[in-house]
């Protein structure tokens, strides 16, 4: 058996949203507590305690991101890591139903327009972002990737005229 395998993990840059999701939760957690200190009312500091654990094993957790790519022969599975801790599956499919991969910014994907797109990127400008355009149900989905060199070779052994650099 002659199986190709390669896994690559790349981690999502925290944005804009996460730091003022943050923010105003410290901020929201401040003012409740500066008001149950000054009003004496217990029930203010109850709600401040729920919002808080609520905040910390709920959103604060869901920013640190990583994305795990694994090709095995012609699938393909993306996975998301949270916090290092749980693992959700989210999108496999086969690598040959690929119908474009380019570059982000190409000029390839003009006939792909108004395809939906789905990020699964670092965020990170200074990365080379690439967009997979598959075909699934006779519909286009395009999920953007930071591949590296040996996943775009190993990709490319099975779709060598889709790829467009």
């Amino acid at each position: 058996m002659n199986d190709t395998f390669y896994e690559q993990i790349v981690v999502r840059k925290r944005g804009v949203y996460d730091y003022i999701a943050w923010v105003l939760s410290g901020a929201l957690a401040f003012i409740l507590a500066f008001l149950s200190f000054i009003t004496f009312n217990p029930i203010l500091l109850v709600i401040l305690v729920i919002l808080c654990f609520a905040s910390y094993h709920f959103k604060i957790p869901s920013t640190r991101l990583e994305f795990e790519y694994s090709l095995l022969n012609n699938e393909m599975n993306v996975d998301m890591i949270i916090n290092k801790a749980k693992r959700k599956s989210i999108k496999s499919f086969d690598i040959k139903t690929v119908k474009l991969l380019t570059f982000r910014d190409s000029p390839n994907l003009k006939e792909f327009v108004g395809t939906k797109q789905y990020n699964y990127s670092s965020n990170d400008l200074s990365v080379k972002s690439y967009v997979l355009v598959v075909s699934s149900n006779n519909v286009n989905e395009a999920y953007i990737m930071d591949l590296d060199e040996h996943m775009l070779s190993m990709i490319q052994n099975y779709i060598p005229r889709q790829i467009k650099l």
